[in-house]
């Protein structure tokens, strides 16, 4: 190992693809002994091992962060530090929490994608996790500024009737449907409008 003594990291990406041929990263007797294997050789290279793991399916709002890496439960164990990064209720956003062995658990630190880089977002609320709930609230939250814009536009343009449009009464009520049910009859409120406006263009 004499050769590698000048390396203060090394980083294996992904962790699964240095695993020995046939082992199971479920099976917890087999982790342990990679992960004494790679303290040994952190010992002999005096580099720190950076170990990139994928989390497991499903939900991972609701879990520790030592418990996000699929596999064995050996693996929330064996490692000195643990890095995860979780999506955040925002597209383009993560929550990156740690939780380490021998010091103070940092904050944690919401990141947001801009190309190519994360950079720190201290904006966002880092306990605005993602989970299968927070996404439906976001959908019809979005729903509903758009049903508002589009009604606001509606209103803006008047009352309008004509011949062979589906509606004589093309307004919406303020308020009434909900949800995509909204959003579904204001853009049929904006065809109407279209349509009527070329009609009376064309007559």
């Amino acid at each position: 190992m004499a050769s590698y003594m000048n390396f203060r990291l090394i980083i294996l990406d992904a962790f699964y693809r240095f695993l020995p041929r046939d082992t199971d990263e479920n099976d917890n007797g087999a982790m342990a002994q990679l992960y004494n294997l790679v303290d040994r050789y952190a010992d002999e290279t005096g580099a720190a091992f950076v170990l990139i793991h994928h989390t497991s399916k499903g939900d991972q709002s609701g879990k520790s962060i030592t418990d996000l890496g699929s596999g064995a439960g050996a693996q929330s164990r064996a490692p000195d530090a643990h890095i995860g990064l979780r999506y955040h209720e925002e597209d383009d956003a993560v929550v990156m929490e740690a939780s380490v062995r021998n010091w103070p658990p940092p904050a944690p630190l919401c990141l947001r994608w801009q190309y190519p880089i994360w950079i720190p977002d201290p904006t966002l609320d880092p306990a605005a996790l993602r989970s299968p709930g927070s996404r439906k609230r976001k959908i019809d939250e979005d729903a509903a500024v758009v049903a508002d814009r589009i009604e606001h536009f509606s209103c803006g343009l008047g009352v309008m009737t004509c011949a062979g449009s589906e509606s004589q009464s093309p307004a919406l009520p303020c308020g009434a449907p909900k949800r995509y049910g909204r959003v579904k009859k204001a853009l049929i409120q904006l065809k109407r409008y279209f349509f009527c406006h070329d009609h009376l263009l064309r007559s």
